[in-house]
């Protein structure tokens, strides 16, 4: 996703994030990251993102994939 650079990724359907963040006691979050003020992962990660969909890469590495299933499988 960073093209090399380290960077980290939280994912989860939102309605199962709110669902366990929903109480009446106040809490505290807190994140403590070792890369957390490399800055230049997340614009790496940015631009990353906008060529995958510009490019339309997810389709084409399908394409590659069913390819090379196809020539495996002509013995």
């Amino acid at each position: 996703m960073g093209n090399g650079f380290s960077i980290q990724l939280w994912l989860g359907k939102r309605n199962h994030g709110v669902r366990r963040l929903q109480t009446k006691k106040e809490r505290v979050f807190l994140l403590s990251t070792t890369y957390g003020a490399e800055t230049h992962a997340l614009g790496a990660a940015l631009e990353t993102m906008m060529i995958y969909e510009k490019e339309n890469v997810v389709d084409f590495l399908y394409q590659q994939g069913r390819r090379l299933t196809e020539g495996s499988t002509k013995r």
